[in-house]
């Protein structure tokens, strides 16, 4: 924060400078956040030392083969193979 370990006026019209008053949908954004308690903040997932999320995400891809000549087994090792980094 600009003027201390609160926002305050300050922070509030830097923030309107950079973002602007016509983004509608970051208001209602940060309206919201704003709306947490300190508990509940404190509960929010953050990052370990590491750098990777405490909490994690399924994804579920659907891969579909192009045609009945593809062998499925190959298509499902190298899918398995697949490394994303952050998954």
């Amino acid at each position: 924060f600009l003027d201390g370990a609160a926002p305050g006026e300050a922070d509030r019209k830097a923030f309107i400078d950079l973002i602007g008053k016509d983004n509608i949908n970051l208001w209602r954004w940060v309206k919201h956040l704003v709306s947490y308690t300190a508990e509940e903040r404190a509960a929010l997932p953050t990052l370990q030392k590491d750098g990777k999320p405490e909490a994690r995400s399924i994804v579920i891809l659907d891969i579909n083969p192009w045609d009945a000549a593809t062998d499925l087994g190959a298509m499902e090792r190298a899918i398995r193979n697949t490394e994303i980094n952050g998954l």
